[in-house]
């Protein structure tokens, strides 16, 4: 469980930078 939450963790991460970078902010519900 704890290994899951840190993948989860760097995903949440990359995924906030891409919308950053891109400008957009899609409709993300499970975010």
């Amino acid at each position: 469980a704890e290994a899951q939450g840190l993948a989860r963790g760097r995903f949440d991460i990359s995924h906030t930078t891409l919308q950053l970078e891109t400008g957009v902010l899609p409709d993300c519900p499970t975010c």
